[in-house]
């Protein structure tokens, strides 16, 4: 239950169908309430425009940076809420220039990634760092991460923010389809490739955007490489699947990701990195399946694929759980949060 008056929101990010604040967008505008959004930048396919970007990083912030000032210029008072998703282009004297022009508004950061690797440029920067306190609300997704940021911020502005899933996009497929495949959907790393390198006698499917960068590091004939799936494809996958893997990055380590509450949102068995914040989400052998190393993972997979009844009780116990943590459930609690901090 949203609490309150009804406010304008705008959303402030990239659009892409699967991007978070897409997400969100969807979430609000389910709700009701008046949403816009300004793109700070169209993401493209094409690498040299990729590349270039990244060789001329600074540069290409600077931009976003003052195209985004010059929107907030004109349409000061036009939003009560402002929804800044990662702003890693904005420094200091800029976000500080924003709120005096749009100074009725609430500045929050849904920040998606970890603020404290600004060694990557495309995930965090020092600038980063030095702005949120100036949010009124600074979100972020990471127990662990939570705690390293109020260790050195005597703020309460901080607010964890798990990721979720999408009402409009992460629901069961209703086809029949006999759960026969093993399957990873997302980007591939290093990392990932070297793990799916060692699988022997397991097939696997492989789905992602990126995947003729690493078919070297795995090759591996176990592992069959297919192109990005999403909406419609990615639910029949997912009724298709026996159990979908969801590996975690470095960064999410004991943490989550999206994919940790995507996969059970479409009735479909999760078999993850184990890790402390999942269990709390989905009970380990309960709700998922999780490993903690590779000899871990096989004995997993060789009890997914010989105990057929005994993980449909956990997929169900899955998809029940994975109801409470949709994004329309995310909007809801920020939205309160928002109205709590004003009473």
């Amino acid at each position: 239950m949203i609490k309150g008056p009804k406010k304008k929101i705008l959303l402030v990010g990239v659009k892409e169908e699967t991007s978070l604040e897409m997400m969100y967008f969807r979430a609000f505008k389910y709700l009701g309430l008046e949403v816009s959004l300004f793109i700070t930048e169209k993401n493209s396919n094409n690498i040299f425009i990729s590349r270039i970007k990244n060789i001329f990083n600074i540069l290409n912030l600077f931009l976003i940076r003052k195209k985004f000032l010059n929107f907030i210029k004109k349409n000061a008072n036009n939003f009560d809420i402002i929804i800044i998703f990662k702003g890693i282009y904005l420094n200091k004297k800029t976000l500080i220039n924003c709120k005096k022009l749009s100074k009725n508004a609430i500045w929050i950061n849904i920040f998606p990634d970890d603020p404290f690797n600004p060694d990557i440029i495309k995930s965090s920067n020092y600038k980063l760092l030095e702005t949120i306190q100036l949010y009124d609300f600074f979100c972020i997704w990471s127990q662990r991460i939570l705690k390293k940021l109020k260790k050195i911020i005597k703020s309460d502005n901080l607010i964890y923010l798990p990721f979720g899933y999408d009402n409009f996009i992460h629901y069961p497929s209703k086809k029949n389809f006999k759960r026969k495949l093993i399957t990873f959907v997302g980007t591939l790393d290093a990392e990932r490739a070297r793990f799916f390198s060692k699988l022997k006698n397991i097939n696997i499917n492989v789905y992602g955007n990126n995947t003729y960068k690493y078919k070297k590091i795995v090759n591996n004939e176990n592992v069959n490489f297919f192109e990005e799936v999403s909406g419609e494809k990615i639910r029949d996958l997912m009724k298709r699947s026996i159990v979908s893997i969801n590996i975690l990055r470095n960064q999410n380590r004991n943490s989550h990701n999206m994919k940790t509450f995507e996969i059970p949102a479409m009735n479909c068995l999760m078999l993850t990195t184990k890790s402390e914040e999942q269990n709390n989400f989905f009970p380990e052998n309960k709700a998922c399946l999780m490993y903690s190393n590779f000899s871990q993972f096989k004995k997993q997979i060789n009890f997914i694929m010989n105990n057929y009844n005994k993980i449909s009780k956990i997929r169900t116990l899955g998809y029940k759980i994975s109801k409470k943590n949709s994004y329309l459930n995310r909007a809801i609690k920020l939205l309160n949060e928002i109205h709590q901090s004003q009473e």
